[in-house]
Order: C-alpha cells, then structure tokens, then sequence
C-alpha cells in the first residue's frame, strides 16, 4: 500500500515539474479576475446561483456516469498482483473513501462560495445534497462500467436522473428539504452496497487501467514518441469511416482535392478535434465572460486562444497538402500541379474558417466587420503559406513558426484591438 501511494506522489511530482508553467498561468490569471468574479458573485442571488450549479454537476455527472473508462482507477501492477485477494478489497475501499473525501470537500467549496461564507440551515442541507449527488454519482458510473446488460444500464441512467432531479429541486424550489436530503442518503447507501457487489469485468478493467496510468506516464513525462505511439494504437484500430463511399460513384476530378482534404480531416484523430473544439468554445466562453474578468485580459486571452485555433487548423491543412505534394516529389503520379493541389487543399478551410466567423460573430460582442476581415486575412494568408510551402519545399520548420506567428497577429489586431 505504501509502495502504491509512494509511485502516485512520484507520477505527481513529475507531472508537476514539467507542466509547472501551465499552474502559474492559471494562478496569474485568478488573480487577475479575482476581483471581478467576486465582485460578480455579489449582483447575482444565492437562488441563482444555487441552479446554476446544481446544472452544471448534473451535465458534469451525466458525462462521468456514461464515460467510457472507470471512475475508480487503480494501477494495473496492483490489479495483477492483488486481483482475488484482501489487500484489492482494502484498495478499493480506499479508493471509495477518497471519492467520498473529494466528494464532500467540493461540495463544501460549492456551497460556500453560493452562500458567501454565511453559515446556515439551508447551506448546510444544500452542500450535504450536493456532496451526496457527487458521490452517489461516482458509484452509479462505477457500478455503469461493470454492467453488460442493456437493461440494467437504462436502469442506472434512470436512477442518476432522479437523483439529478432531487438536486435540481432541492436547489430550485425547495431548499431546505430535509426529505430531499433523506431520499438522497438513502439513495447513496444503496448504491454503496450495490457497488461492493458488483461483479468486476476484470479484462475490461485491467486493459482500460493498463491504458490510462500509460497515457499518464507518457503525458506526465512529455513523452511525445510515446504519446505519438498510443494515438497511432488507437487509430489502427478504428474501422474506416467511408469504407464503400466512393465504390459505386466516381468523383469529378474538380472536386477530388476537396474530398481528399476531408477524408483527411475525417481520418485525424478525434481527440485532436476534441481538443481544437475545446479551444474556439473556451474563447467564446470567455470573452462573454467581460463582467468577471480584468478589461484587458477580457480583450486579449480569446483573441490569442482564437489565435491559437485558426493556427492549428491550417497547420493541419498545410501539412496534409504537404504530404501530397511530397508523394508527388518521389514518384506518385498525380494529374495536378501543385499550384491546383493548393487550390484544392484551401476549399474546406476557407469553410470552417468562414463557420468559425459566423459563430464569433452571433455569441461575442466582438465588430462583425473585423470578425469578416479576419476571415479574409486568415484565408489570404492560408494561400501565401502554401505558396510558400510550394516555393520552399525543404524548410517547412521556417515556414511553420513564422506562419504561427502571423496567425496570433491576426488574431490581436481583428478581436482584441477593434472597440
């Protein structure tokens, strides 16, 4: 047990001391805004803060109730070793109780900060509901992950939307129900025996532990290669998505770069487009978020996380026009020029830079008219950079941290200099 605690503080240590920079920014950043997010908490009323997030737990459980790995994770050597055995069964037990701790401690800084500090009857009925919902929660995705019958999933499903329902209402209409609070320990003790007797998929679980504690140790240790290795694992092992599409139809030879470019995208690893999507909503989230945020941070932190999606998109472009192009050079036979290629590679772009425009534009505050000419210089530059890549073929390096640059520019000079 020792040993096991000593190698999860060791993981954390590492982890720490690479990605020490991203914890200093976000400290920079609270700091910041501190005063305007209390300053905010202020003007809006405990009710509506209390529904606001008792919202966001239960979106926040729904994903953790039906994800796909365990919510409680113990490292595969241990899972090996001790599978059948005691010790497993304090682990487990250990493990539950520190969710039950995490459980508590966030609901108690949830309530807290709704309540300002202000101690009280309905406070304390609420943070108890909140921290039982949490929990409770944490059981129902565990008991989810071990169950292979259909039916006994959609029961589970239904079980965690009365609970979310009892939440809601103890935050909306009732909140100092004492009997919401009843029906929800009720609620927990039974999904705690039902969880201590649930039938572990030792396979399922062993190989989806054995998956995350590597991806933490490659992440941990910025292990690219072998980050770079798990991503190709998974992709092998996806089926195509178009297996038959283009069996029966042929397509126009005007059009074939174009589908090309998206079977391209289609076929790039999803959590990258997770990640890209993750970035535009996060900046639209927070530049509508002026009311807590220092001024100047408000202008300029959305317009480089916007800077920092353009980028990434074309970049994802280029490199695939790139690798064409570089087919082209040792031999494949293609009817195109490259001049054409590039044409054909700035169709869809254009397209999900045009979406990304319209969006801007109808959820931020941000001037339509330079929104519309950031979309004219992003795709006027996305063709000088691939006619630069064409020009200079064998220094992709140069172009790739000039281009970068220029697409932050970009990005301050038409969202966070416009009034």
């Amino acid at each position: 047990m020792i040993w096991i605690l000593k190698n999860s503080i060791r993981l954390n240590l590492i982890f720490l001391k690479n990605y020490w920079y991203f914890l200093e920014a976000i400290v920079i950043v609270l700091f910041l805004s501190a005063e305007s997010i209390i300053g905010w908490l202020y003007t809006v009323t405990v009710a509506e803060l209390r529904l606001y997030a008792s919202v966001l737990i239960v979106l926040l459980n729904l994903r953790k109730v039906t994800g796909r790995y365990p919510i409680i994770r113990i490292n595969p050597a241990s899972i090996h070793f001790f599978r059948g055995v005691p010790l497993f069964k304090k682990l487990f037990q250990v493990k539950v109780f520190f969710s039950l701790i995490g459980s508590i401690a966030i609901g108690a800084v949830i309530t807290t900060v709704i309540y300002r500090a202000a101690i009280s009857k309905e406070m304390i009925i609420f943070g108890c509901a909140t921290a039982l919902c949490l929990f409770s929660s944490s059981l129902l995705a565990w008991i989810y992950y071990n169950s292979n019958s259909f039916l006994q999933k959609g029961y589970l499903i239904a079980i965690f939307f009365f609970v979310s329902g009892l939440l809601i209402y103890e935050a909306l209409i009732v909140p100092d129900a004492l009997i919401v609070l009843l029906i929800l320990t009720l609620l927990t003790v039974f999904a705690v025996f039902r969880a201590y007797r649930t039938k572990i998929l030792w396979d399922k679980y062993y190989r989806d532990c054995s998956f995350i504690y590597e991806n933490m140790a490659a992440a941990a240790k910025k292990d690219m290669a072998r980050m770079l290795e798990i991503v190709n694992k998974i992709n092998a092992l996806k089926k195509p998505l178009f297996q038959s599409i283009f069996i029966k139809t042929q397509p126009s030879p005007k059009i074939v770069l174009i589908l090309k470019s998206f079977l391209g995208l289609v076929r790039t690893n999803i959590q990258t487009v997770k990640f890209q999507l993750a970035v535009f909503v996060a900046a639209i989230i927070l530049k509508n978020l002026a009311f807590v945020m220092n001024p100047l941070l408000n202008k300029f932190l959305p317009a480089i996380i916007l800077g920092v999606f353009y980028a990434n998109y074309g970049e994802l472009f280029r490199r695939q026009m790139l690798s064409v192009i570089d087919k082209k050079k040792k031999g494949f036979f293609l009817p195109f020029t490259d001049e054409e290629i590039l044409r054909g590679y700035s169709v869809l772009p254009a397209i999900i830079f045009l979406i990304s425009s319209s969006l801007i534009i109808v959820f931020t505050s941000i001037n339509p008219y330079s929104v519309l000419l950031s979309w004219i210089l992003y795709c006027a530059f996305y063709l000088i950079t691939g006619l630069i890549t064409i020009k200079f073929f064998y220094k992709q390096i140069m172009i790739w941290r000039v281009s970068g640059i220029v697409y932050f520019l970009i990005a301050i000079v038409c969202f966070a200099l416009p009034v």
